[in-house]
C-alpha cells in the first residue's frame, strides 16, 4: 500500500510539472504564430503603400495626406487584429541641397492585438518620389512649448487651419515638433492668402500673442520658403486675493486690485473680501511669472503690494494665494501725463504706479488727453515709480517722482517710445 501511495505521489509531481511544460509550451506556441500571423499582415499593408501613387501615398486626414487608413481592423487565421499605419516626410537633402523637408516617404505599420497596445509585429519601409522633390513647394517647422516650463510638449495636435493646402493635422514628437512638408504657395488674396498653425493639448492653452492672426501663427509662404516658428501653451492658473483690515478681519468693501507684470496690467474690483483670479484685462495669467498685486478702495486705504511667482510648484500646483492688508492713509493725487517720442497724446494706455510710503502699486488708464489721475498716499515727498508697460506700437517707459506732500496734485511727464 505505501508504495501505491509513494508511487501516486511521484506520478501526480511529474505529471504536475508536465502540464506546466505543456501549458508553457502551447502559450509559446500561441505567441509565437499570433506574430506570424501579424508579421504577415503587416508585410501585406507594406506592399499595399508600395503600389500606390506617390501622391496618394499618405493617411486620411494626416501629414502628408493620402488614402491611407490611420488604424483599421482586420481578421486573419482566427485573430482580431489592429493594424496602424503612419507616414511620414523625411528630411534627408543632399550636401548643399535645398531644405525641403519632403526628400521621401516612411511608412511604419504596426500589428496589434485588437485592444491591446503591444505591438506583435513592426515593420518600416522608405518610398522615393518618382522624381527629385520640388523646389516650388514651402515647409512650415513648428515646436509646442510649455511656457511655465520652458520645455516641449509632446504628444500636442497641430493644426494647419487655412492655406491652400489645409487643412492638414499631426501629433508633436518627443521634441515638440512637427513639420508640414510640400506645401502650395500662398497666393495673393482670399482664403489662400496665409497659412493659419494651432495647437492644442488636454488642460492647456495657447499664449494670446501665439494665437492667429500674430506672426508667431500666421504666415504666406513663396516657392522654397522655410517659416520655423514657436508655439507656446501653459497651463491655466489661479491667484486667490484674501482683503483683510488691520486686525486680519475681511475686507468686505468694493476695492480694485491691480494685477501687474512684464506681461502688462490690468485691475479686477473685489467685493466679499475674496477673489480667485484667472486673468486681468481680459489677459490670462500665465504660469512662472512674477505678478505684482496691490489694492485701493475708497476712504484712502490701501494695501502693500507683494510681488510672487503664480503658481510656486507649476505644474503640480495651479493655484497661489496672498492676502493683503487693507490700511488708510493720507492722499493725494499723482497725474502723469502721456504723449509719445513725436509728442503726440497717449491715450488709452495703463499706467501703475509704485513704491511710496505704503509700497503701493495702483493702476489708471490715460485719457483722451493722455492724462492718467491716480489716488496715492501722501507724505513727506514720497518717491513713486511710474511704469508705462509696452504695448501694440509703443515701448516701455519707466521714470519716477517725488509725490504729493498732502491733499494737493503732481503732474509729471512721460514719454512713451513709439515702436
Amino acid at each position: 500500500m505505501i508504495e501505491v501511495l509513494l508511487a501516486m505521489v511521484v506520478f501526480a509531481i511529474l505529471a504536475t510539472a508536465f502540464a506546466s511544460t505543456l501549458s508553457a509550451t502551447l502559450r509559446s506556441f500561441a505567441n509565437s504564430k499570433a506574430r506570424t500571423v501579424a508579421e504577415q499582415v503587416a508585410s501585406s499593408q507594406l506592399e499595399d503603400a508600395r503600389r500606390l501613387a506617390y501622391d496618394d501615398l499618405g493617411t486620411v486626414g494626416g501629414n502628408p495626406p493620402g488614402v491611407l487608413q490611420p488604424s483599421r481592423t482586420v481578421t486573419n487565421g482566427g485573430q482580431v487584429l489592429t493594424v496602424g499605419v503612419d507616414v511620414s516626410y523625411v528630411d534627408d537633402p543632399l550636401p548643399g541641397g535645398v531644405e525641403t523637408g519632403a526628400n521621401y516617404k516612411s511608412v511604419q505599420v504596426t500589428v496589434t492585438t485588437a485592444g491591446s497596445t503591444t505591438p506583435l509585429a513592426q515593420m518600416t519601409t522608405d518610398v522615393a518620389p518618382p522624381s527629385a522633390p520640388a523646389q516650388d513647394k514651402g515647409l512650415i517647422k513648428v515646436q509646442v512649448v510649455d511656457e511655465g516650463l520652458k520645455q516641449p510638449v509632446s504628444g500636442a495636435v497641430v493644426n494647419l487651419g487655412s492655406g491652400p493646402d489645409a487643412p492638414l493635422s499631426d501629433t508633436t514628437d518627443t521634441d515638440g515638433k512637427v513639420r508640414f512638408a510640400a506645401l502650395a504657395p500662398t497666393t495673393a488674396s482670399g482664403s489662400n492668402s496665409k497659412y493659419e498653425v494651432t495647437v492644442s493639448a488636454p488642460g492647456y492653452q495657447t499664449l494670446p500673442e501665439d494665437l492667429p492672426p500674430t506672426p508667431a501663427a500666421r504666415t504666406s509662404l513663396s516657392a522654397g520658403d522655410v517659416f520655423n516658428t514657436v508655439l507656446r501653451i501653459f497651463r491655466p492658473v489661479t491667484l486667490t486675493v484674501d482683503l483683510v483690515d488691520g486686525a486680519g478681519l475681511p475686507f468686505t468693501a468694493p476695492t480694485t486690485v491691480a494685477v501687474s507684470s512684464p506681461r502688462g496690467a490690468g485691475t479686477v474690483t473685489v467685493t466679499g473680501g475674496h477673489a480667485s483670479l484667472t486673468q486681468v484685462a481680459g489677459a490670462p495669467l500665465v504660469p512662472n511669472v512674477s505678478y505684482t498685486i496691490g489694492s485701493t478702495a475708497a476712504g484712502g486705504y490701501f494695501s502693500a503690494a507683494p510681488t510672487q511667482v503664480v503658481p510656486s510648484a507649476y505644474p503640480t500646483d495651479l493655484t497661489s494665494q496672498v492676502t493683503l492688508v487693507m490700511a488708510p492713509y493720507a492722499t493725494g493725487m499723482l497725474t502723469a501725463r502721456l504723449t509719445d517720442s513725436t509728442g503726440a497724446v497717449v491715450s488709452g494706455a495703463t499706467v501703475v504706479v509704485s513704491d511710496g510710503p505704503a509700497s503701493i502699486a495702483v493702476t489708471g488708464v490715460s485719457d483722451a488727453s493722455g492724462l492718467a489721475t491716480i489716488a496715492v498716499p501722501s507724505g513727506s515727498a514720497p518717491l513713486y515709480t511710474i511704469d508705462v508697460p509696452a504695448r501694440a506700437g509703443y515701448g516701455t517707459a519707466t521714470t519716477t517722482v517725488a509725490g504729493p506732500s498732502g491733499t494737493g496734485t503732481v503732474t509729471i511727464d512721460v514719454t512713451v517710445p513709439k515702436l
